[in-house]
C-alpha cells in the first residue's frame, strides 16, 4: 500500500457524509481496486458513514419525537390543572347549595310548625286554612273557627292580639274582634 492510500483514507473518513460522499465513493472504488486492504476499509468506512447517518436521523426523530410528547404533556398538565381548578369552584357551589338547602329546609320546618300552632289556635285546617276544595283534610271547610280551637294555643297566640286591638280601639271584650274571623 502506498504511503498516499492512507492518507487519502484518512481524508475520506474525515470528510463525514457531506456533498464530497460521491468523490469519496469514486476514488475509494478506485482505490479499491488497485488494493484489496483499502477495497476492506472503503466499505468498512461507507458502511460507518451510512449507519452515523441512520444515527443521526433517528436521533433528530427521537428529538422530535421527545418535545413532541412535551408539548403534550404540558398541553395535558394545563387542562388537567384547569378542570382540577372548575372542579374545586364547583365543589364550593355544591357545598353552598346544599347548606343553602338546609338552611331553607330548617325554615320550613319551622314555618310549618308555626302555621300548626296558629291553625290549632284559631280551630282552622293546617293545610289550607279554607281555601282548598280538593284538600284532603277539610275539603275547602277549615276556615278559621270550623274546627275547635285549642285553649292553649289560642291564649298563647290569640289573646295578646285581641288584648290589644281592644286597647288600640278602646273596645272592651273580645266581640268587636272575633267579629272580623266570623266567616259563617
Amino acid at each position: 500500500m502506498s504511503t498516499l492510500n492512507p492518507l487519502l483514507l484518512q481524508t475520506l473518513a474525515a470528510s463525514g457524509g457531506n456533498a464530497n460522499s460521491s468523490i469519496q465513493e469514486m476514488l475509494l472504488s478506485q482505490l479499491g481496486d488497485q488494493d484489496p486492504t483499502v477495497s476492506l476499509l472503503a466499505k468498512y468506512l461507507t458502511q460507518n458513514q451510512a449507519n452515523d447517518e441512520e444515527e443521526e436521523e433517528e436521533e433528530e426523530d427521537d428529538d422530535a419525537s421527545i418535545q413532541s410528547t412535551q408539548e403534550a404533556e404540558a398541553t395535558y398538565s394545563q387542562e388537567l390543572e384547569a378542570a382540577q381548578v372548575r372542579n374545586q369552584k364547583l365543589v364550593n357551589i355544591a357545598r353552598q347549595l346544599w347548606q343553602e338547602l338546609e338552611d331553607l329546609d330548617s325554615e320550613l320546618e319551622d314555618l310549618r310548625d308555626r302555621n300548626d300552632a296558629l291553625a290549632q289556635a284559631l280551630g282552622a285546617c293546617h293545610l289550607c286554612w279554607g281555601e282548598d276544595l280538593a284538600c284532603e283534610v277539610c275539603h275547602g271547610q277549615g276556615y278559621p273557627g270550623s274546627f275547635p280551637a285549642d285553649p292553649d294555643m289560642y291564649r298563647q297566640y290569640v289573646t295578646p292580639a285581641v288584648q290589644r286591638l281592644q286597647r288600640s280601639r278602646g273596645v272592651r271584650g273580645a266581640g268587636g274582634a272575633n267579629a272580623r274571623f266570623n266567616h259563617g
